[in-house]
Parts: C-alpha cells; structure tokens; sequence
C-alpha cells in the first residue's frame, strides 16, 4: 500500500468504488462494478481509524448527523444528515445527495442543490467536497481537525476556502473576511491556515489525491466558465463597463457563459437600467475593469436594492495581467490593503454592500451577493 493516498471502501460486497456519471454521484451509487477512475493513486493508507468510531457510526450506509460549526461560535451554522459513503484507514466520506435539507440555528432550512461527497481526514485541518457536476471538481473548506461522537461529525470552519479543478487551476474565496477575522483568532490558528493554504493548493498543482487531472476539466473551458458553473438559461441580466485589452476578454467569456437576455452599460443610471420585476433566476452580473470599480459599485447597490435577497448578484472586476491567488491571500494576511482582492472589499464595505462571498482567481476578483 503506498502512502499519501487515498480509496473508498465498497458499499456492499458486491459494489465497487465508483466515480461520478452525468446524473451525479446519487447515480454513480446505482451503478456496480464501475471502474474507478485513476485507482492507483488511491490506494489506502496505513493509518488507524480509532476503534470506538470503526465499531459505531462510521460504517458505510449508516446516517449520521453533520454539523458546522463557524469559527467564532459553538452553535452550529447547519446540521443536516447524510450517509456514510465509505471508511478509510486514516479517515471517512460522507455523501450528501442533492435534496438534502440542511436545518439552520434559527429554526429555518435550505435544500442543497449538489450532489457531493466530503472527505474527511483524522488529523487533518481541511475538508476536502468532490462534486461531479457539472464537471468534476473540488470545493475545500478549511477547518479544525473533524470530531466524531457517535453518530454526530463536527466540523468547524475556519473561513478560508479553495475550490479546485481537474487542469490545476484554482480559486480562493474569503480572503478579506479572514484578514477582517485575524485579531479574534490565536495567532497559531491564523498561521496554521496559512500553511494549509499553501498546501492545498501545492496538492492541488502536483494533482496529489484526491486531487487529480481529468478529461472533464475540458468541460469548464475558461477560468470564467468555473467561475460561473451553471450556464445561463436565458434570463439573467448584466451590466458591462469601458473594459479594454486582455480585461475584455475575460469579461466575454463571462458573458458567455451567463448567456443574459439583456447587456446594459455601465455608463447608464444604474435605477434606469434594471427593471423592477421578477427576479431573473440567472441573477445579475457587473462586470468591468478595476479601475471602473467607483463605476460600478453604484450598479451593485441598485441590483441588491430591487433583487436583494431573491436572486444572486455579482460584481467581477478583470484584470489586465494574470495575478497569483496565492501570492494576494499572503499579501494580504501580511498587511497589505491594496491587492485587488482588498481593494474590491474595502470600496464594496465603504458603499454599505458589503459582499457575501469575495473571490480570488487568476484573471479577475469577484464579489457576490446570494
């Protein structure tokens, strides 16, 4: 058995490991004997699962109740339940079907829309979800090591995230809420984030387990096709900027793959621009260069005005050379407030919107609104 890898346990004798088909893991599950994609770097590790867990919850096919914790409180942000998926030597998969209900603090719940399945290493500081649609990739949550007692799985989430794909490529969201969260944290826990950061993102490039290349990642195309995975149906609307040279380009292929039934310019009254009706389930997308945020921000106070709260809203500002994600998050978390990632955040805050979620990629930085 050769280190640093990983595989699942089969559901049943009969049943394979399996990989994701076009339907989704859900469906992968129906399908026995499927050949599991890249198995040789998947084989197990030599690692002991604590006894009391092997011989309780952890089974595979047995509910368990997952709970999230937020970084700064012992009240789960969700819980919801799911199956174990399968057990590892040094860890264990849990597969959370797209319908699950995730049941909130406050008494309200969500219905996932993904299928997924998240690993989870004994130890280890991060949550890895493999989702296979709608072309594999990898949403990783930063977290303190998971904690299981009996059929409850803790997990705590300390806000970093990374979502990776099958070319190598990555994002990182949540650098500002981090740099905005550092004072409250111990100062190891801000530097053991750093480093599993860095090493998240070192396994992501080396393509180690569970990372790895795959033909589906012709599926994304761009680096704005990931960015926006579902592709429009035809109703959402968008708002463009003066963009000019490489920027540009990077904001058609957005456009691409939103497909809006309307493009409006920046330049116009943002009140003028969107019309006060129903929502358009493909949200609203405003996009320009970085020097056109003062422009653009007034457009995202006006989308979240009418739409707030019903449909998602985002504001993507292009750069005109490629950056290095890596390189912001640690500008960032150095001190520096002018990395375009920072900057994006600290005019969106001094407007009154500050953003839900902010992205760091290659070729642009995102704020979004969901």
């Amino acid at each position: 058995m050769s280190a640093g890898t990983f595989t699942q346990v089969p559901l049943d004798a009969s049943t394979e490991p399996v990989v994701p088909t076009a339907r989704g893991w859900a469906a992968a599950r129906e399908t026995p004997r499927l050949p599991l994609e890249h198995a040789a770097d998947r084989s197990q590790q030599e690692f002991a699962i604590p006894e009391s867990e092997s011989r309780t919850a952890l089974r595979p096919g047995r509910l368990v109740t997952v709970r999230k914790l937020p970084w700064n409180a012992d009240t789960p942000k969700w819980e919801c339940r799911a199956p174990v998926h399968g057990v590892t030597t040094n860890g264990f998969t849990l597969s959370i079907a797209a319908g699950t209900e995730f049941r909130m603090a406050d008494g309200s719940s969500w219905t996932g829309q993904d299928d997924s399945l998240d690993r989870y290493r004994h130890g280890a500081w991060r949550q890895v979800m493999e989702l296979p649609t709608p072309g594999l990739h990898w949403y990783v949550n930063v977290i303190r090591p998971v904690e299981v007692s009996g059929d409850v799985v803790t997990w705590r989430d300390l806000i970093l995230d990374v979502e990776a794909y099958p070319d190598g490529g990555y994002h990182i969201a949540d650098i500002p809420e981090l740099v905005t969260a550092r004072s409250a944290l111990p100062a190891a826990d801000v530097e053991r984030i750093r480093r599993e950061v860095d090493a998240i993102v070192d396994d992501v490039k080396a393509a180690r387990p569970p990372f790895h290349r795959s033909a589906s990642a012709a599926r994304y195309g761009s680096e704005e096709s990931r960015f926006w995975l579902i592709p429009g149906a035809g109703d959402g609307l968008a708002v463009i900027g003066h963009v000019a040279g490489a920027g540009r380009a990077s904001v058609e292929r957005m456009l691409d793959r939103l497909n809006p039934v309307s493009v409006h310019a920046a330049s116009a009254n943002p009140l003028m621009v969107l019309p006060e009706s129903a929502p358009p389930r493909d949200g609203v997308l405003i996009a320009g260069a970085t020097g056109e945020l003062d422009c653009l921000a007034p457009h995202a106070r006006a989308a979240l005005g009418i739409y707030g709260g019903r449909t998602p809203v985002t504001l993507a500002l292009a750069l005109e050379h490629e950056a290095d994600p890596l390189a912001e998050f640690h500008a960032a978390l150095d001190g520096s407030d002018q990395t375009p990632t920072m900057r994006l955040d600290e005019v969106l805050r001094r407007s009154g919107i500050a953003p839900r979620g902010v992205v760091t990629a290659t070729r642009f930085v995102a704020a979004s609104w969901f």
